[in-house]
């Protein structure tokens, strides 16, 4: 648990790795099931402002949920710290960042680049969902690894003990490896899906319909 790579004498943290990579997959991902549902200009055409949305809207959301000690954050760019406050903004010390917050700011870019054509979106929708079930099987592996997703205390063979020094697990018994469960959960839906269109085809923003239902 908790793989680190030394590179050049540099540590490099395996969980930031796998999201970034998952991060990219997910694009990827996006743009090849965009070609596949008869976009000829797909909006993920480009990966630059949906990463800007999302990774400032992550660090401010949380920032605002963690107000009491990310405060200071802030205000360094109330005193006029101009260089300091995008330091401690864009260079966090740790994986400081908000899910919802990356969500509204993936949502936000998306809202405005079909706003155009809003019948474009339930197609996009199924996209989205698509492409997000491959690249979440990479997230939970490495929230596996890192114990960043973890179940309640139960002894048994599959279970963890996260005791590394960079563990965010308070309990130091043995829990239930809760992102195994969503990793099955994940495979099993996208192998369901796959043998479900191939006989029968959906309408345009079903999958995503059910996707935001869940």
């Amino acid at each position: 648990m908790y793989p680190t790579i030394e590179f050049l004498g540099i540590t490099v943290y395996t969980f930031g790795t796998l999201l970034s990579i998952a991060w990219l997959l997910f694009f990827v991902l996006l743009h090849r099931f965009s070609w596949k549902k008869w976009f000829t200009k797909p909006i993920f055409s480009s990966i630059v402002p949906f990463t800007l949305s999302l990774f400032f809207f992550s660090r401010i959301f949380y920032i605002f949920s963690e107000w009491v000690e990310e405060k200071y954050v802030l205000m360094e760019l109330a005193y006029g710290h101009i260089f300091s406050f995008l330091r401690l903004f864009f260079i966090p010390q740790d994986y400081h960042f908000s899910l919802f917050g990356a969500i509204f700011g993936f949502g936000l870019v998306f809202m405005i680049l079909t706003s155009k054509n809003k019948k474009e979106r339930p197609a996009y929708l199924d996209v989205i969902a698509h492409a997000f079930l491959w690249s979440a099987l990479l997230g939970y592996f490495a929230a596996l690894l890192w114990g960043q997703i973890y179940g309640i205390a139960w002894s048994s063979p599959v279970s963890l003990i996260y005791d590394h020094k960079n563990s965010i697990v308070t309990a130091r018994s043995a829990l239930f490896p809760l992102p195994i469960v969503y990793m099955i959960l994940c495979g099993g839906i996208l192998f369901a899906l796959s043998k479900v269109t191939k006989h029968w085809p959906l309408p345009d923003g079903y999958i995503g319909s059910l996707a935001l239902g869940l």
